[in-house]
């Protein structure tokens, strides 16, 4: 959420790479280290961070593995997005649909 911030103030002093370093695993973004069960919203910011970087294209791997897990957590789920951090089901949906231009 940081990096948003920083973005949304036109603030171009830290890019992504040190939160890659430190939270990328296999499929997702941790949240935490040792973390056992994923966050969707966390992904969701993750996702949001990485395409308001200046040079998106540098980051397509990473975007396209958080834009995987957020679509395989979604078909995945019967009954709606469950978020370990968040009580409010529509919370990811609102985060998501601020990626759009």
């Amino acid at each position: 959420m940081t990096l948003n911030m920083l973005r949304s103030g036109s603030c171009d002093v830290i890019g992504p790479e040190q939160m890659m370093n430190t939270f990328e695993a296999a499929t997702h973004f941790r949240t935490y280290l040792l973390e056992k069960d994923p966050s969707y919203s966390a992904n969701c910011n993750v996702l949001l961070a990485l395409l308001r970087q200046q040079n998106v294209s540098r980051y397509s791997a990473q975007i396209s593995k958080t834009v995987r897990f957020l679509c395989d957590q979604w078909w995945a789920s019967d009954s709606g997005i469950n978020d370990k951090w968040v009580s409010s089901s529509s919370y990811c949906f609102k985060i998501i649909l601020k990626v759009a231009p």
